[in-house]
């Protein structure tokens, strides 16, 4: 029966109905402690190369329900930013965005949600690798729905070490100020982190998994080094975020949930009926690194 099974397999290419209509993507949120970036970008077909098409030359600003406003900068291709807007956390705040093309994008406002002190990041070692995890509390019991994301550095050697140099003339041994086999790679959290404390009685996490590092990584081989960063969400930001997740990253076997849409909080305001992809959050972020 197993092998009748095997044999009936064949691969199926579904045949994907996909528009060609680029939409606004926008990622990012309105920090209120340091500094804003907001990275600005287009869908494209699944079928194409691996690049990123960035929304340049528009116009993104910061507003407050009091008529204020702060303008952002585009410093790459894409990516607008502002420092310390130093918010104010009795105002609500809202993006506007007016793309090249004319179009502009407005965003609901939000109010400015701070998140508490991380307790502690630590890792378990484990026979398939190093598992990464956080611990936080909020004593008030008001945040209760929290966002991760990470950044890692580590320190690796080259497989194969320099040990000579070529003056252009002959070869010679370098010094051990000239060693050049030591070696620094940077990464960034790509998966959707998110946990609720609404069925507990305390808002406490504990041993939240945040990343695990393969113990066959050149991560481990000789410094390692990551910066966690956590958010503060409201409820409709959450049910977006854990939306995302489950239709980015639990989906593939007979048991998972059917995929849904996820609402976004920006619209478009040239075009009602135009899809926006993205979520708008406000607040102080806080972090720790080991």
């Amino acid at each position: 029966i197993v092998l009748l099974a095997i044999s009936c397999k064949k691969p199926f290419t579904p045949v994907l109905n996909q528009s060609d209509r680029k939409f606004l993507v926008i990622e990012g949120i309105i920090n209120g402690n340091d500094s804003t970036f907001i990275r600005l970008s287009r869908t494209k077909k699944m079928d194409t190369l691996r690049t990123v098409l960035a929304e340049t030359s528009a116009q993104v600003t910061v507003e407050n329900n009091a008529n204020a406003r702060f303008p952002l900068t585009e410093i790459r291709n894409g990516i607008y930013a502002a420092g310390p807007l130093n918010l104010d956390a009795s105002h609500q705040y809202r993006l506007r965005i007016k793309t090249s093309d004319g179009k502009e994008y407005l965003s609901d406002f939000v109010p400015l949600k701070n998140a508490p002190p991380i307790d502690s990041v630590g890792f378990i070692a484990k026979s398939s690798g190093v598992q990464i995890y956080v611990n936080a509390h909020d004593d008030v019991n008001a945040t209760r729905y929290y966002r991760w994301d990470f950044t890692e550095t580590w320190q690796f050697h080259s497989q194969y070490p320099s040990g000579y140099y070529s003056n252009g003339d002959s070869i010679k041994a370098r010094m051990v100020v000239q060693q050049v086999h030591n070696c620094f790679a940077s990464d960034s959290s790509t998966s959707v982190l998110v946990a609720s404390t609404t069925k507990l009685n305390k808002d406490i996490v504990s041993l939240a998994p945040i990343t695990i590092v393969p113990a066959s990584s050149e991560k481990l081989e000789t410094k390692y080094s990551i910066l966690v960063k956590q958010y503060a969400l409201t409820s409709d930001a959450y049910e977006f975020w854990e939306t995302l997740q489950k239709n980015t990253e639990k989906l593939g076997s007979i048991f998972d949930v059917l995929p849904s849409e996820t609402q976004s909080n920006y619209h478009c305001v040239s075009n009602a009926g135009e899809l926006v992809v993205g979520y708008l959050s406000a607040g102080n972020i806080s972090q720790k690194r080991i």
